[in-house]
C-alpha cells in the first residue's frame, strides 16, 4: 500500500540510490504513532503540572521531565525500526541500482545463482545480517521489556 507512493516520493526527491533512500522512510510510521501515544498517556499529568507551578514552560517539561521518562518507549520503538529497516528486502531492492548501495539482505540473494549456490557465503552472510541486530537487542534488552510493559498501563 505505501510502497508505490513512497518510491515516487523517494524519486521526486532524487533520493533513488542513496542513503537517504534507505533510511529516512522507515523512521515513522504508525506503530511508532501508536506505541508512543500509548506511553506518554501512562505518564502523570501531575509531574507536569507540578513542573509549571515552579514555573517551567512546556518546552522545558517536556525536555527535562516527559523526555527522561520515555527513554525505554524511545529505546524499544528504536530497536523495532532498526530491525524492521535493517531486515528490509524489497525496499532495499526497489529504491538501489548500484550494487555499493545494496543491503546485506539484498547481497545475499546475489550469492545464489540458477544453477550454483554458495551455502557457506550464504550462511556466512546471514550471520554477519544477525550479528548487529542480537548485540543491540543484548544492549537495549531491559529497557526494551520495560518499554513493551508500561505501554500499555495507566497510572
Amino acid at each position: 500500500m505505501f510502497l508505490i507512493p513512497n518510491y515516487l516520493l523517494v524519486n521526486r526527491l532524487g533520493w533513488v540510490d542513496t542513503y537517504l533512500a534507505l533510511i529516512l522512510p522507515g523512521l515513522s510510521g504508525a506503530t511508532g504513532v501508536f506505541l508512543m501515544r500509548q506511553f506518554f498517556l501512562t505518564i502523570p499529568k501531575s509531574l507536569q503540572e507540578a513542573a509549571w507551578m515552579d514555573g517551567a514552560g512546556r518546552f522545558w517539561v517536556f525536555l527535562k521531565i516527559v523526555l527522561p521518562l520515555s527513554k525505554p518507549v524511545l529505546l524499544t520503538y528504536g530497536l523495532m525500526s532498526f530491525l524492521a529497516n535493517w531486515n528490509d528486502y524489497l525496499w532495499a531492492l526497489i529504491v538501489t541500482y548500484a550494487p555499493r548501495m545494496r543491503t546485506l539482505p539484498v547481497g545475499i540473494l546475489t550469492l545464489q545463482g540458477r544453477y550454483i549456490h554458495y551455502y557457506g557465503k550464504m550462511m556466512a552472510g546471514a550471520f554477519l545480517t544477525a550479528l548487529p541486530a542480537i548485540i543491540l537487542f543484548v544492549a537495549v534488552q531491559r529497557y526494551f521489556v520495560k518499554g513493551i510493559v508500561m505501554t500499555g498501563m495507566k497510572t
